[in-house]
């Protein structure tokens, strides 16, 4: 059996730095809060500075190539459009 759970950034930092040991995948979306997609690669930074075993896939509604190689750099797994 699996839970999801859809969040906003900053309940995001709080959920992962709180249930870390029982989650096993993350589903990213790069453009958090309609913001740009650099605050989702500064949230992606955050969760593998501090969980760097734990996978995490980013997903956006923009095909962008640089934010795709800066995403897989940080430790993206997937890139998915």
């Amino acid at each position: 059996s699996y839970a999801t759970y859809s969040l906003d950034a900053a309940e995001a930092r709080a959920e992962v730095a709180r249930e870390c040991a029982s989650i096993g995948l993350i589903f990213l979306e790069l453009e958090l809060d309609g913001a740009t997609d650099e605050s989702g690669l500064s949230l992606l930074r955050e969760l593998k500075r501090a969980h760097p075993y734990l996978p995490v896939l980013v997903f956006t509604r923009r095909e962008r190539l640089a934010t795709a190689r800066k995403a897989l750099r940080i430790g993206a797994e997937g890139y998915f459009v």
